[in-house]
């Protein structure tokens, strides 16, 4: 590695900042310090909480901060009243706002109408329209996503006519018109420009360069490699926390050792420094977990024991007999795993169509429960399968309740999302968890209904945010349906601990039967 032991000495002996000594600042304290950045006569459009308002304190202090704050604590928020504040005082004139994807960008649009009273537009649409409104357009906030980006700001060329293989190279004359048409810039779950390699990091970067004011928002800052850390913070701060190449904050933060497959070595994190790591990057970040913020409304979680009929019962069991002879078969546990799901929630997918069971209890349940769920209060109910949804659907309209669906069929969203909000007359949400997982809003709701819980532990873990996060004013009803004697209470439970039950049973730390 190209780095001299005294530049990484000097760049580890840097004196950096760490904020988290605000977070056991009292409300009144904090208020006072964000009041010195304030218009004469600002007043914020919703409230913020504590942990939004030492946000936007550090924000305004400094121009350029990450907010890695758990799912559901108002990161929007913090952006939308930084802009505003911004604006006001003269400091910007247009903000572009990066969003991860198409729904996002709706809901980033409903959240600007919510908490500011800023203009702005959805950049969506084909490329060319695109394009136009990105370089032309004079509104406070212009949303687009990390893909529409890319295609507005790229030139498509054929690279291999033989193979018909398309190619996107940057216009960097279009991207720096861009960059004078902005003043700042926010990038909302920042982890997807975690890859310095990709155009969507590149474009970025050129933008960043070109602003005075730069934000980032997440939930999930990397994966598995703190490599991608630096490229995330290097749109922000432009190396100001881990340093200015890549090559600097691997010298201090990784072994480097020889790649048996390749000619280049391999970086591999040095665990010894986690602790370095985590009080270097507080320079310009800070996170919140939901356990430290305490002005958000409680959420009751209750697990509803819910019968099989004598048929399903049945066909529970010949399903978890196949499992005796599998548990180290990856592909066979989770064949065996699906349907054991499906039995669970009374019908079964098999080669000559779909086998429903007689009775249901899950449907029964909810159809009644729905209706004594208090008038004023909405609800949403996620779901796995596609058989599900529509079963919840069609009994739900029988009863008489309306509800409106989201899922990977519903065409126009945010048409759906917005009478889920303000037709009070649709009572309730049926969501498949691919589809609403994240992204959304939804504290119109206080009562979530688990009719089934999704496999992945991610969108398990943020379709638990949907309702109880900033903004919602109730308390928060979360109903788990478990099919008695089967794998779902134990599943639910591997959920809560971020343990997915296919991987536990495959290494041997769990059982299915």
């Amino acid at each position: 590695m190209l780095v001299s032991k005294t530049a990484v000495e000097e760049f580890r002996a840097r004196k950096l900042r760490d904020w988290r000594y605000l977070k056991a600042k009292a409300r009144k304290r904090v208020y006072r310090a964000v009041k010195t950045y304030l218009p004469e006569g600002f007043k914020f459009k919703t409230k913020p909480l504590l942990c939004q308002l030492v946000g936007l304190y550090l924000g305004l202090r400094l121009g350029e901060f990450i907010y890695m704050y758990e799912m559901g604590l108002g990161k929007t928020k913090i952006l939308l009243d930084l802009i505003s504040i911004l604006k006001i005082r003269g400091k910007v004139t247009r903000t572009l706002l990066v969003a991860e994807n198409l729904v996002n960008m709706y809901n980033l649009e409903e959240q600007v109408q919510l908490h500011s009273n800023l203009t702005c537009k959805v950049v969506d649409g084909p490329i060319v329209d695109r394009t136009d409104l990105l370089l032309n357009a004079k509104y406070d906030i212009l949303i687009v996503n990390y893909a529409g980006l890319v295609l507005a700001m790229c030139d498509r060329v054929e690279s291999n006519r033989k193979n018909r293989k398309t190619q996107y190279v940057v216009n960097k004359k279009r991207v720096r018109r861009l960059s004078k048409n902005i003043d700042l810039i926010a990038l909302d779950e920042i982890q997807n420009v975690k890859n310095r390699e990709t155009l969507a990091f590149r474009i970025i970067n050129v933008l960043s360069k070109g602003v005075n004011h730069r934000f980032g928002a997440t939930g999930t800052p990397i994966g598995a490699d703190p490599a991608d850390f630096w490229a995330e913070f290097y749109l922000i701060d432009r190396g100001n926390t881990l340093g200015q190449t890549l090559t600097l904050y691997r010298a201090l933060f990784f072994k480097e050792r020889k790649n048996p497959w390749s000619q280049f070595p391999e970086f591999v994190f040095d665990d010894s420094k986690r602790g370095l790591l985590n009080t270097t990057i507080q320079n310009r970040s800070l996170s919140y977990e939901d356990s430290e913020v305490h002005d958000l409304p409680t959420m009751h979680i209750i697990d509803v024991p819910i019968g099989l009929g004598e048929d399903a019962r049945r066909y529970y069991k010949m399903v978890m007999k196949e499992a005796y002879h599998k548990e180290r078969d990856f592909l066979g546990i989770k064949n065996i795993f699906t349907k054991a799901r499906q039995v669970a929630s009374s019908f079964l997918i098999t080669e000559y169509g779909v086998l429903e069971f007689d009775y249901n209890g899950k449907i029964e349940w909810l159809v009644s429960a729905v209706k004594e769920f208090p008038v004023d209060d909405k609800f949403v109910v996620f779901h796995s399968f596609k058989y599900s949804g529509r079963a919840i659907a069609s009994a739900l309209k029988k009863a008489r309740v309306k509800v409106v669906c989201l899922n990977g069929a519903t065409k126009d969203k945010k048409k759906v999302l917005s009478q889920f909000k303000r037709n009070p007359k649709v009572k309730g949400m049926v969501v498949n968890t691919d589809s609403g997982s994240s992204g959304l809003n939804l504290q119109a709701a206080n009562r979530v209904v688990y009719y089934e819980t999704p496999v992945s532990v991610i969108k398990f873990m943020q379709s638990m945010k949907r309702c109880r996060r900033a903004g919602q004013t109730k308390r928060v009803y979360t109903y788990f349906l478990l099919a008695k004697n089967t794998l779902e209470a134990k599943r639910v439970q591997l959920l809560r601990e971020g343990k997915d039950m296919v991987d536990e049973v495959v290494r041997g730390k769990e059982k299915l039967v």
